[in-house]
């Protein structure tokens, strides 16, 4: 494929997701259309910078973007596009096999497609970053089999797609793996697999060696989602709002329905259970984590919906609500690295989709502005990953 003809592809895309409004019906294969074509961007994708994704449908292909913006600008710096190949889940489909993966949260284009237990975007968004490696270069994907009725793990990079399950010709080796992410320096692909006596557990696959199966200790049987903590030695928490906090010590994590726990980062990979997630006092009010916006207070929606942030220091308590310009409704998406600022989405309580109202920058203190964010290209279905 010519480059000028690769462009053309990536405009109609953008164009053709302005007016897709549902997904009746898996796209056809079009191998010339499904093309990666990444462009050049800095490592690490730059100082100051809020990266946003979105999964671009046509009527023949599918693909996921992920941009790099300026925040005092709104200009977009950098790019890549990562192919969704045909094998690739996105979507439920009758008759095969269920699928657990953060792709259907950022490809899904109605409430009712949700695999999770929640939808909440202070969720969404740490299991979506999860499927990306430190900067960008792989995503993490979940592979039906040919015939409907295993999973495979495997990633996409400029290369193409990797089937790093079909790789493992041992025999008796798992083929129900879902929840695939990335480790952060992008070199392993983690997952939670079925055992052949129907135990939970979490296992990794090298992304440049054999990839055989490295068991890393015990999932959860519920249904969450997996992050990967950053090494020495890289570890994997099965668990919703997964932050941690700057000094690297602690965590914050939540089982299905539950608020956020504070916990000690663990010392090996681990799945939240109900009895390791009861919340100390002070993070009572604090139904969905944002980020941190300093080393002891925590940035939080309450259940009432607003805003404010909850100190995580013993006998701390919670700070004053936020006043936020644009009407009730908002979610909150990701903190600046200084903690000051925060990005959220604004819609009517429970209308994400139809009830796109657009993208705001506020305070993390009381008092200051909330700006709006002018970006024309962004829409109800950008979801913004992390502001670095």
């Amino acid at each position: 494929m010519t480059r000028s003809r690769t462009r053309g592809v990536l405009a109609a895309a953008a164009a053709l997701l302005a007016v897709v409004t549902g997904c009746t019906a898996r796209p056809a294969a079009d191998p010339a259309a499904r093309t990666p074509t990444p462009r050049a961007a800095p490592v690490p994708w730059g100082r100051d910078r809020v990266v946003s994704a979105e999964c671009l449908k046509g009527a023949r292909y599918v693909a996921v973007r992920v941009q790099s913006w300026d925040p005092g600008s709104w200009k977009p710096v950098a790019e890549r596009l990562f192919d969704v190949p045909e094998s690739v889940a996105f979507w439920q489909e009758p008759g095969k096999e269920a699928v657990l993966t953060p792709l259907f949260d950022l490809c899904r284009e109605n409430p009712t497609d949700a695999v999770y237990t929640s939808d909440a975007l202070e969720r969404v968004v740490p299991r979506v970053r999860a499927v990306f490696d430190r900067d960008f270069t792989r995503m993490a994907v979940v592979l039906r089999t040919s015939d409907g009725r295993g999973t495979h793990v495997g990633f996409v990079d400029a290369k193409g797609l990797t089937d790093l399950t079909a790789r493992d010709a041992r025999p008796g080796a798992s083929r129900r793996e879902q929840n695939a992410v990335l480790a952060p320096d992008g070199s392993r692909v983690w997952f939670t697999y079925e055992t052949a006596d129907g135990r939970a557990r979490i296992g990794s696959r090298s992304v440049t060696g054999g990839a055989a199966l490295r068991d890393e200790g015990p999932a959860a049987a519920a249904n969450l989602p997996l992050v990967v903590l950053d090494g020495p030695p890289a570890r994997a928490v099965q668990a919703e709002m997964v932050h941690v906090s700057p000094d690297g010590r602690r965590i914050t994590a939540a089982t299905e329905g539950g608020g956020p726990a504070l916990l000690d980062v663990p010392a090996r990979s681990t799945a939240l259970t109900e009895a390791a997630a009861g919340r100390p006092g002070g993070l009572g009010a604090c139904l969905h984590a944002v980020g941190w916006s300093a080393q002891d207070r925590l940035l939080c929606r309450t259940r009432t919906g607003a805003f404010r942030t909850f100190g995580t220091a013993p006998g701390a308590g919670p700070g004053p609500v936020l006043t936020v310009a644009g009407g009730a409704g908002g979610e909150g998406l990701v903190v600046s690295p200084d903690g000051s600022r925060f990005l959220l989405v604004q819609h009517p309580p429970g209308d994400p989709y139809a009830g796109f109202r657009g993208f705001r920058v506020a305070g993390t203190e009381p008092g200051a502005p909330s700006v709006k964010v002018p970006a024309e290209a962004l829409n109800g279905h950008s979801l913004f990953l992390e502001w670095r």
